[in-house]
C-alpha cells in the first residue's frame, strides 16, 4: 500500500479534515472559533496550544467540528488532529478527490494570506459519494516566533 493512500485511509478513517456531519456552524462561527483559537495561541505558545486543541473536549471541539493544525514545513507534518493516528505524520501529499494537495494548499494560504477558505472534495465516512468541504484556516505565531496553520471546517453551505 503506498505511504499516500494510507495516509488517505487514515483520513478517511478519522472522518476526513472536517467535520463528517453538518455540526450546524455557519461560516462566520467557524471563522469566530479559530480567531479564538488564534488568540489561545499567541497567550500561551505552540506546545500548550497543541495539548488544547488535541484535547476533544475543549471547547475548541464542539459541535462536531474538530482543529486541525499542520507545521509549515516541507511535509506539513501534522501535530493537531482529533485522531492521534494522525498527529504527527506529514500530510503534505494528501488529495482530495479531484487530485488538489489540500494540506499543501491550506498551507500556502497561510503563507501567502495569513488567513483564508478553502473548498474541497472527500469521500463521505460511509463511502457513498464525495461531500464539499470548506476548511478555514489562519497562520499563528506564538511569542517565540512558533508558526502553524490552524483551522476548522464545515460541509461547504448549499
Amino acid at each position: 500500500m503506498s505511504k499516500l493512500f494510507r495516509q488517505i485511509a487514515l483520513c478517511v478513517l478519522a472522518g476526513g479534515l472536517s467535520v463528517s456531519a453538518h455540526a450546524g456552524l455557519t461560516k462566520d462561527q467557524v471563522v469566530e472559533r479559530v480567531k479564538k483559537a488564534h488568540d489561545f495561541y499567541k497567550k500561551n505558545g505552540k506546545d500548550k496550544a497543541i495539548e488544547e486543541f488535541n484535547n476533544q473536549s475543549s471547547p475548541f471541539n464542539s459541535d462536531d467540528a474538530y482543529m486541525f493544525g499542520q507545521l509549515l514545513d516541507a511535509g506539513a507534518t501534522q501535530p493537531i488532529h482529533r485522531n492521534p493516528k494522525i498527529r504527527g505524520k506529514t500530510m503534505g501529499e494528501l488529495k482530495d478527490a479531484d487530485g488538489r494537495f489540500i494540506i499543501k494548499e491550506l498551507n500556502k494560504i497561510c503563507e501567502t494570506k495569513g488567513a483564508g477558505w478553502f473548498d474541497y472534495k472527500w469521500p463521505k465516512p460511509d463511502n457513498t459519494g464525495i461531500d464539499l468541504k470548506s476548511s478555514y484556516v489562519e497562520k499563528m505565531t506564538d511569542g517565540a516566533g512558533n508558526s502553524m496553520c490552524i483551522g476548522t471546517g464545515i460541509p461547504t453551505p448549499k
